[in-house]
């Protein structure tokens, strides 16, 4: 199970990557859209350990963290789909 999670982390990561330079179209947009979304994601994957822990300890049961993840997958997934169904993230 931490080996598909390891390995959808990565791949979520990258592709995530992949769409500030394929949906833009200038480098100037490149740079305001990474910036901006990576500093929004690195506070929540921060935030995130630190979030489980916290719920697990009050707790004391893992269920409610595996659903949460598995809630905030779901909208990484749906996250990604719309980002992929437009053109350009930037209007011209």
């Amino acid at each position: 199970m931490a080996i598909l999670i390891g390995m959808a982390g990565g791949m979520s990561f990258n592709l995530a990557i992949d769409f500030f330079s394929l949906k833009t179209c200038q480098p100037q947009e490149t740079v305001a859209i990474s910036s901006m979304a990576q500093a929004i994601g690195y506070f929540f994957a921060a935030a995130g350990p630190l979030t489980f822990g916290f719920l697990h300890a009050h707790l004391h049961s893992w269920t409610v963290v595996i659903g949460l993840v598995i809630i905030l997958a779901a909208g990484l997934l749906v996250a990604g789909w719309l980002v992929d169904t437009q053109d350009h993230l930037v209007a011209d």
